[in-house]
């Protein structure tokens, strides 16, 4: 297995103390959410790549947590993964691109191209929806990015508000 540096070590990454809190309070929930179209492509993608069948537990995730770090940094089996799917190009973020060990399969762009978040960034969006879900019902507003200016798109029109 090739090996890299370790996933902890990358910015912006959560460190593998903090990947494990967010699952332990993620777990009380997956009940709620078996029958969704997520919770059925997450479990698909557990059983093609790893073989994972079973519910995931508390009593089990740390299990399966150890059998997709054991591959997290294998490239063959990234290569592995994108020949299994038929995909020969994908695009990702300049920001891991690294020394271009990739880039026989990887087309990169900026940050900004792909979402609007600052480079280096990567998990936001997750963060945002465990946010959300993890505090008291109330208005909470999504937490600002520094550098990253937020773009109603080119065709998308204000809305304002009629006066009487």
């Amino acid at each position: 297995m090739s090996r890299r540096r370790a996933p902890d070590a990358v910015p912006g990454w959560p460190d593998k103390a903090e990947a494990h809190g967010r699952i332990e309070r993620a777990l009380p929930f997956l009940e709620k959410a078996w029958n969704t179209s997520t919770s059925w492509g997450a479990r698909t993608i557990l059983a093609d790549l790893y073989g994972w069948r079973e519910p995931v537990t508390k009593d089990n995730w740390r299990k399966l947590d150890g059998i997709i770090r054991e591959r997290a940094d294998d490239r063959a089996w990234h290569r592995e993964i994108l020949k299994r799917a038929g995909i020969v190009k994908a695009c990702t973020e300049l920001a891991r691109r690294e020394k271009g060990e990739d880039d026989d399969f990887l087309a990169y762009a900026s940050s900004g191209v792909l979402h609007p978040l600052p480079v280096g960034e990567f998990d936001t969006a997750l963060y945002e929806l465990e946010r959300c879900w993890a505090g008291p019902p109330a208005p909470l507003r999504p937490s600002a990015l520094p550098d990253a200016p937020r773009s109603r798109g080119p065709s998308a029109p204000r809305k304002t508000r009629a006066t009487p």
